[in-house]
């Protein structure tokens, strides 16, 4: 045929190639070409008919070829994506073997609060039912930056009593560390937040001591050390502010005594204000979050405000969530390194399946920077209770718990995110057993860039 002609002659393979595959020059004009020069070396004649049937072959060696570079060229574009997702998803390494806190694991455990001392270690706390002689208690253990013990695992509160639990730690810039928790019936009238603080090594320092001054149910502390020799508590009281739930503060001196007075976080009261987050920012102020049932007009919703470090309001208090419909809830804030904070919470019904995770950037006077944003990939079923926390390199890193996602109930995932809010990588699981459930997760950053 033609194109086997062409091929055996060199002149006119050159031609063809240069004219056709390099200059794209159409099929039409190339053969006309060759046609009009056929004259070879060995004088060999080629007829119309052959020119018709090379031009048939050599469209369909063309629509051939150009099928294989096209699939060429999306297996590349393909290996690509995989080689830049794969490269995307190294940002986040598991160190080691996930590894058992508690010690004593008779009966239940839970309920954990991680902190990292300025040491270089790190303390887990958590609440265990039984372990002191009466119903739950609070118990620590602390870490090397391995994940390797240091020490045995210790009792918080020394008023073993009834119920202790619902545990928050903070480290302190003395190099020691705070513990609260809610106890009941320990300030003679139901529900009380008391505290202890410790020394690096996990020895008291100090007597145990009781944080809110009204009495009445209050639960779930919440505390942040202030980086001025003080650190702050919260947490939810009951019938203080005249209407159901609101959120109270307290500001310690590094010793645990009080300074100043307890006061009230939220300035709208009607209705329930509960569940509490801190996060003290770079200017020294303080963010606390909430969520607040009827304030944003549909079941409920986060709301924040800043404070002064001396505790005075610093503004007015602001609508977290966007989207307002069912209920956003459980909130959770940290400080960012470009004199930012971040909100995540969950969402009813957002993201199309159940709740999802969400947060938003604001900028130190409590305005918001950008829009609020989805934080998990997988959406199918319920993603809840989220968790951020600040990181050394400027980003952030969010973990929460999913239902279903690795194969038995809820699991723990986590997802990182530049200081901007864009997500840095992909969602990546946090339990290796997965089996029955993995919930409530708490996190840490190490000042080993972990």
């Amino acid at each position: 045929t033609f194109l086997n002609f062409v091929r055996e002659e060199t002149s006119l393979r050159d031609t063809f190639i240069n004219r056709f595959v390099q200059a794209k020059t159409p099929l039409g004009e190339v053969l006309q070409e060759l046609q009009n020069s056929q004259e070879s070396p060995n004088r060999k004649l080629l007829s119309k008919e052959t020119f018709r049937k090379a031009g048939k072959e050599a469209i369909e060696l063309t629509k051939k070829e150009m099928a294989l570079a096209t699939e060429k060229r999306e297996r590349r574009e393909v290996s690509n994506k995989i080689s830049y997702l794969q490269k995307r998803q190294t940002s986040v390494e598991k160190i080691g073997s996930e590894f058992q806190v508690n010690t004593y694991a008779t009966g239940i455990q839970r309920g954990v609060s991680a902190a990292n001392l300025n040491n270089g270690t790190f303390i887990v706390t958590w609440e265990s039912n039984l372990q002191d002689g009466s119903s739950y208690g609070i118990y620590g253990q602390a870490f090397n930056v391995d994940g390797s013990k240091s020490g045995s695992e210790f009792l918080v509160n020394t008023y073993t009593i009834s119920v202790q639990d619902q545990p928050s730690v903070a480290s302190l810039s003395n190099d020691k560390f705070v513990v609260t928790w809610r106890s009941v019936g320990q300030d003679g009238d139901f529900d009380g937040i008391y505290g202890q603080i410790f020394n690096a090594n996990g020895t008291k320092s100090g007597s145990e001591f009781q944080v809110n001054t009204n009495i009445s149910y209050k639960s779930v502390p919440s505390i942040a050390d202030l980086n001025n020799g003080k650190f702050v508590v919260t947490w939810t009281s009951s019938n203080q502010d005249g209407s159901g739930y609101g959120i109270y503060g307290q500001i310690f001196n590094g010793d645990g005594t009080k300074s100043g007075s307890e006061f009230l976080v939220n300035t709208y009261t009607t209705n329930w204000q509960i569940i509490s987050s801190i996060a003290v920012l770079n200017n020294g102020n303080f963010v606390i979050t909430w969520q607040s049932n009827g304030q944003d007009g549909d079941g409920y919703g986060i709301f924040g405000q800043v404070f002064n470090a001396d505790g005075t309001k610093n503004g007015s208090e602001f609508q977290v969530n966007t989207y307002t419909l069912i209920d956003q809830k459980y909130s959770s804030v940290a400080s960012l390194s470009n004199n930012k904070f971040v909100i995540t919470w969950f969402s009813d019904g957002q993201d199309g399946s159940s709740n999802g995770i969400f947060g938003q950037m604001f900028n130190a006077d409590g305005t918001k920077n950008g829009l609020e944003f989805p934080v998990n990939t997988y959406t199918i079923n319920s993603q809840e209770h989220p968790s951020v926390t600040n990181l050394n390199n400027n980003g952030f890193v969010i973990t929460w718990g999913s239902y279903g996602q690795d194969g038995s109930s809820y699991g723990i995932y986590g997802q990182l995110f530049n200081e901007d809010g864009t997500k840095n990588g992909l969602e990546f699981p946090v339990n290796t057993y997965t089996t029955n459930s993995q919930q409530a997760p708490s996190a840490a950053s190490l000042n080993n860039d972990k």
